[in-house]
């Protein structure tokens, strides 16, 4: 696996918004899940600020990462640690795409949210 891979998890493991928003374009388009696309670094901060908000730490462990020209598809078990210690563990899939420049363009995760949902909805 490239660098860019694991230090791109690395960023995002450590639940550092600033910098993991540093690896993308400002134009790029992230779409979690069954989510409608966020476009821009804005629409990304209020897509991921919420989530990142209500976890004390993000895991990710690699399955599969198969590089291509251009990015990188990667299978992952994602465990999500809530600040009550609680942990929620689901499979996903990203798709990364890359600029020239090496930074991210579009990132699709194709996860179900659904279990992290439920326990952090109100009793």
């Amino acid at each position: 696996m490239s660098d860019w891979v694991r230090d791109f998890y690395a960023t995002l493991d450590a639940l550092d918004l600033a910098a993991f928003l540093a690896r993308f374009t400002d134009d790029a388009v992230l779409v979690l899940g069954n989510q409608p696309p966020a476009v821009g670094k804005d629409q990304i901060t209020g897509v991921l600020g919420g989530m990142f908000a209500a976890l004390s730490g993000l895991h990710h462990e690699y399955r599969a990462v198969h590089e291509v020209p251009g990015g990188a598809v990667c299978e992952l078990t994602v465990t999500f640690t809530l600040h009550d210690g609680a942990q929620v563990t689901v499979p996903a899939m990203d798709a990364l795409d890359r600029g020239p420049d090496g930074r991210i363009t579009a990132m699709r995760v194709a996860v179900d949210l659904a279990p992290l949902m439920a326990r952090l909805a109100p009793a």
